[in-house]
């Protein structure tokens, strides 16, 4: 993610600053800030993310706290982001034949395509 984004993220909710900072597409942008506000919601003083990351072509947004309600909503965004495109955020799907697995959108899909071809 660019740094910019990351900053708008880290300047709205503090708690989004990972260790690790945020290591996915820029596609992803609005499935984490989402995140960020059904968590703010919660109200929980101490929460912090640990990570945030993509692993085998989702989020994976490891955090502080275990709560059922926590947990809940981090499986909603992980789900979410396996059926939406990495790079540009319009629906996708897993693709396994660049090399890593991706997801990604018809459009980006053919673009990364051509980028290995090259």
């Amino acid at each position: 993610m660019t740094k910019e984004l990351e900053q708008k993220l880290y300047t709205r909710f503090p708690f989004m600053q990972s260790r690790c900072g945020i290591a996915c597409e820029d596609g992803w942008f609005q499935l984490l800030w989402d995140f960020a506000e059904e968590i703010e919601k919660l109200n929980i003083p101490d929460f912090q993310m640990i990570q945030i990351k993509e692993k085998f072509s989702s989020l994976r947004l490891y955090n502080n706290t275990a709560t059922k309600e926590v947990m809940a909503i981090v499986g909603k965004y992980e789900k979410l982001s396996s059926t939406t495109c990495e790079f540009c955020s319009k629906k996708g799907k897993f693709r396994k034949d660049l090399g890593w697995v991706r997801t990604l959108c018809n459009k980006c899909y053919k673009e990364k395509k051509n980028e290995k071809a090259d």
